[in-house]
Formats: structure tokens, sequence, C-alpha cells
């Protein structure tokens, strides 16, 4: 029964995000240029094709560990009340940028980038895809991050 409940929420989900048909332009998300090429890049799908694949990476994340990952989303930070600290995330947004998805992914970098962004500010993300599977739930997470903003 839960193995269906995650497509269904899914549904429901992008149905009540936004009115916009799938077909509406999204926004134009700039090619990026990294020294490691990415196993997967989420930046040019639609919102049906991003959820679609955001849904699988929660479902069967042993197809996805250790393959370096690129997508589009926006800054986030949120308090680390365990070990003290700042988590780094990329929110993903819908395919129209309108919209949060409900999903996000903990930034870990080698070094932290001299100019972070502004919260809420447009990113692209590249990084190892990572899983933290806690007590309660599990936490998606890109390692060795690379960060790039965009208007």
């Amino acid at each position: 029964m839960r193995r269906f409940m995650i497509p269904v929420l899914t549904a429901v989900l992008l149905t009540g995000c936004s009115a916009k048909a799938d077909t509406a332009a999204h926004k134009e998300v700039p090619q990026i240029e990294s020294s490691v090429p990415a196993d997967l890049d989420l930046t040019y799908m639609n919102e049906t094709e991003l959820m679609s694949e955001v849904t699988d990476m929660m479902v069967h994340p042993d197809d996805y560990q250790d393959k370096v990952i690129r997508l589009a989303g926006t800054f986030g930070v949120q308090q680390d009340v365990q070990n003290k600290g700042i988590i780094y995330n990329c929110d993903i947004t819908d395919g129209d940028g309108c919209c949060p998805t409900g999903s996000s992914i903990q930034l870990f970098f080698e070094a932290e980038p001299e100019n972070l962004p502004n919260l809420g500010e447009n990113i692209i993300v590249q990084g190892v895809m990572n899983y933290d599977k806690g007590s309660y739930y599990m936490n998606m997470q890109l390692l060795h991050a690379e960060i790039w903003t965009y208007d």
C-alpha cells in the first residue's frame, strides 16, 4: 500500500500547485560548465519529468547513489539542531519556478563558497548524490557540491 502512496501524493501535489498547463514555457535555466560531467541533468526537464525523476530518486535511492546529479532550484538554509550548525539546501521548484515541490536536497561543499547566494535565489547545483537514512526519514544530499546562481 505504501508503495502506491508516493505516486498518488506526487500527483496531488502537482495538480494542486498551479493551474498552468504543463506545456507552459518554464523558466530558462542557463547551461553551465563544470569540470565533472553530470550523470543526470535535471535542469532541462519540464514539471512532469522533474517530479517523476525526484520521486524516483526518493523511492529507488540505490539507483542514484554516488551519481553526479545537476539540478536547478532555489537556495535555502535551515538550522541543524542536532549538530548546532547550518544546513544549506537546494529547494526544488516546479518547472515554472512558481511553487516549491516539497523536495529539498542538502548541499555539502568541499569548502564553504565565498559568496553564498541569497535566500530564495535561483541556483543550479551539481554534486555526488548521497542518502542520509536517519531514524525518521531519508535526506537526499549532494556531496562535493558546486553552485551557480542565475536570474
